[in-house]
Parts: C-alpha cells; structure tokens; sequence
C-alpha cells in the first residue's frame, strides 16, 4: 500500500497544479473535466494492478542450469520470477556471489520465447541478507525488501498462453539460490495504454489550442503516460524510487513529445486564421 501511495502522490501533485489553473479559465468545456479524471484514473489503476496483481494461478520453482517445468500460463497473465536468496554470501570478493543472471527458454503450442535477468543485492546490504532472505508478505511469499540498487522480481509478458514448458537455459551467480516462478494476472495491455494515452494527448492538444485551456496538453498526456511504463517494468517488489522514476518517461513524452505537438498546432491554426478572415 505504501508503495501505491508513491503513484497517488505523483498523479495528485500534477493535476492538482492543472486544476487549480484551469479554475480560473473562462469557457473550460466540462469534456475537459472528464479527461483530466480519466489522465489520472489510468496511472493509479494500472499502478494498483501491477503493485497487487492478484491469486498466483500456478507457480514453479528452479535452482539450477537444465532444471524443466511445466506449467499452465491462461490468457492475460504473466510470469513473475522472484528470487529467493542464499543465507550468506559465497565469497564476498567475487562480485558473482551478488547476483545471479538467469535465461529461460518457454515454448508452448507453436510459440517459444527466450526471457532473460539478473537478480542482485547491493553488496553494502549483504550484512542483512539473513533478514531479506526470511521476509514474506503473502501466501506466495514474495519477499518486502524493496531496497533501491537491488533486484529480487521481474514481470514477463509472453506472446502465447495454455500449457507451456520452462528450461532453464543459464543459471549462473550464487546469491539465489531457488527462483519462484509464478503465474499471476497482467496489468492493461501496452496496445490498450498506448491507444488510451495518444487519445487523451489529442484531447489535450485540442483543448489547449481550440479551448486556450493552457498547457494541458503536457499535463493530460504526461499523467496518462505514466501508466504505460508502470506497466512496462514495476512489479510487486518494486523499490519506491523504482516506482517515482517510472514516471520520467512519460514526463519526457508529456511535457516535450505532445507538449510540442500542442504548440505547433498552435502555431499553424494561428498562420492560417487570418487567411481564412481575409478570403470572406
């Protein structure tokens, strides 16, 4: 919960700013009300989703190169691979004893696809590993250590679904010792996000150039986009700087893609204006 408090935080600050500009606008169409509620409904639910994603449908777990799987992967889920780490470390000296970068190879009914990560700890931490390997906060057992630096839980989307085989093609490192894999709902398709955002950013644009609602064309598409790269990287374990810097992306996109698309669209309806005026 706390970590969700991060998007609420994030989105709030935002369109609390462009509200209390466009209070004192004349002529706001209420359409713009409803867009600005729907820019900052799309980061929070997608935020909530991929922050408690829901019932683990199945779960595997492998400890070693060659280890093999089986297991059913229904539509719109996704795998979650958690690592569960060693005790101690191996030998403090090898930067190897502080991650373990791993490779699946996944095949079900005429697909198969490669996933690959590396979990690690920061070795400054390696002093409380006893802690972070003992700590659960669900049934499922994901770990709570959210420490910035560190990586214990990667989300994977596959391109198929039904019954699938796992592989392990690398397993190398010796901070986890087991990785748990488990089945668990997907967070909003990146064709739903994408869509819904470059809607909203067309809202804005209009709003701002045809409506002089100012600059919410940045913030419209800037809070919306946020929810595509929530959906991209985040997962339950997500650290909560993690979480603040996936809003840089579509701030980026926001305030500088469709900000500018604004300000040129401006632009040209005001060269074209007059012409119009001068041809009547």
């Amino acid at each position: 919960m706390e970590t969700f408090l991060v998007i609420v935080a994030i989105v709030a600050a935002i369109l609390i700013g462009t509200l209390s500009r466009m209070r004192g606008a004349a002529k706001v169409p209420a359409l713009f009300w409803v867009a600005l509620l729907a820019s900052g409904a799309l980061p929070m639910w997608t935020g909530w989703q991929v922050l408690n994603p829901g019932e683990t449908v199945d779960e595997v777990r492998v400890t070693r190169v060659k280890d093999h799987r089986s297991f059913n992967l229904p539509d719109n889920h996704s795998l979650l691979v958690t690592a569960r780490f060693n005790d101690e470390i191996e030998d403090k000296k090898d930067e190897n004893s502080y991650k373990t970068a791993y490779s699946f190879t996944i095949q079900g009914d005429g697909w198969k696809e490669k996933v690959s990560g590396i979990m690690n700890i920061r070795q400054d931490d390696a002093q409380n590993l006893d802690a972070i390997a003992g700590e659960t906060i669900s049934e499922s057992g994901k770990q709570k250590s959210r420490k910035s630096g560190s990586n214990m839980q990667e989300r994977y989307q596959l391109q198929g679904s039904g019954k699938v085989d796992l592989l392990v093609s690398n397993y190398e490192g010796t901070i986890a010792k087991a990785l748990l894999v488990e089945v668990i709902p997907s967070p909003p398709s990146a064709l739903l996000l994408w869509s819904a955002c470059a809607f909203l950013s067309l809202l804005g644009i209009y709003f701002e150039v045809w409506h002089k609602c100012d600059k919410v064309a940045g913030d419209l598409a800037g809070v919306a986009f946020y929810a595509v790269f929530l959906a991209d990287g985040i997962t339950p374990m997500s650290s909560f700087l993690n979480i603040a810097s996936a809003f840089l992306p579509g701030m980026f996109l926001g305030w500088g893609l469709v900000a500018g698309l604004g300000f040129l669209a401006a632009k040209y309806k005001a060269s074209v204006t007059p012409r119009k005026k001068e041809d009547k």
